[in-house]
C-alpha cells in the first residue's frame, strides 16, 4: 500500500509558487461596503486571485467571523495570500481615491 502524501510534500516548492503569486499582481483594487455574508466574501477572495487583484477594500459592516466555515471552502485558502485591507472610515476612502481611480 503507498504511502499518502500531503500537498506540500509533492510541491516542495510552495513557499516560491505563494511568492510569485503575491509578487504578480495587476495594479487593480476592489472596493466593498457592506458585505457580510461569508459565501460572498470566500467567492470575492477566489475571484480576485483569478484575476491577480493588487488588493482587497472592505468598507463598513464586513463579517466578523474570518473563521467560518463556508468562507474557508469558498474561499479556498486564497483568503490567506489575497491581500486585503479592511477600512472604517470613509476618510480612508477618499485617501485610496488618489491612488487608484474609482469604477
Amino acid at each position: 500500500m503507498s504511502k499518502q502524501t500531503t500537498f506540500e510534500e509533492e510541491r516542495k516548492d510552495i513557499k516560491e509558487r505563494l511568492k510569485n503569486i503575491q509578487s504578480n499582481r495587476h495594479p487593480f483594487a476592489l472596493l466593498l461596503d457592506h458585505v457580510i455574508d461569508e459565501t460572498n466574501i470566500g467567492s470575492i477572495f477566489r475571484l480576485a486571485d483569478a484575476v491577480r487583484l493588487e488588493k482587497i477594500y472592505l468598507y463598513n459592516k464586513v463579517s466578523k467571523n474570518w473563521s467560518h466555515k463556508k468562507l474557508q471552502r469558498i474561499a479556498r485558502s486564497t483568503n490567506k495570500y489575497v491581500p486585503f485591507e479592511k477600512i472604517n472610515a470613509i476618510e480612508q476612502i477618499s485617501s485610496l481615491s488618489e491612488e487608484y481611480e474609482f469604477v
